[in-house]
């Protein structure tokens, strides 16, 4: 039971996360010049990322000890979601983000590829939640008879 709390409360710090950057520091991009959004990625970068360096590795350690120790359509499927997350993230995101920290295109239209991009790790990061809150609910009977 302790490991499925710990796997929600990585879960839900990881949709905290992405929606945080859909809704806030995405679009605010598109308020910086080109110098100040470079400066931003070489000063501010670090600070926010430290919270999606703390939290992917912790999300995918538990659910691959969920997938060993408690193998389920749920842990495979949702151990795969983070996979694919993962390469999504290490081949899509992290080529724009690439390219706007290198200053090769901070072009409007490049920063909007963020926002688009990112849906992606949004969906895919609310599904898993939802779904491990259900999974975890099921289990302590929050929602079940209560006689």
């Amino acid at each position: 039971m302790l490991l499925e709390v710990i796997r929600i409360l990585f879960d839900f710090g990881l949709v905290v996360f992405f929606w945080m950057l859909q809704l806030v520091v995405y679009p605010s991009w598109q308020h910086f010049q080109d110098e100040a959004l470079i400066h931003w990625y070489h000063t501010g970068k670090g600070k926010i990322w430290y919270l999606g360096l703390f939290l992917g590795p912790g999300q995918l350690f538990f659910s691959g000890i969920q997938l060993l120790w408690a193998p389920s359509t749920y842990t495979a499927l949702t151990f795969a979601i983070i996979m694919f997350l993962w390469g999504y993230s290490f081949t899509v995101m992290s080529s724009v983000h690439n390219q706007i920290m290198g200053g090769t295109d901070t072009s409007e239209e490049h920063r909007g590829k963020l926002l688009k991009y990112n849906w992606v790790r949004v969906v895919g990061c609310s599904f898993i939640f939802i779904w491990s809150f259900v999974q975890l609910s099921s289990r302590l009977s929050f929602f079940g008879d209560p006689g």
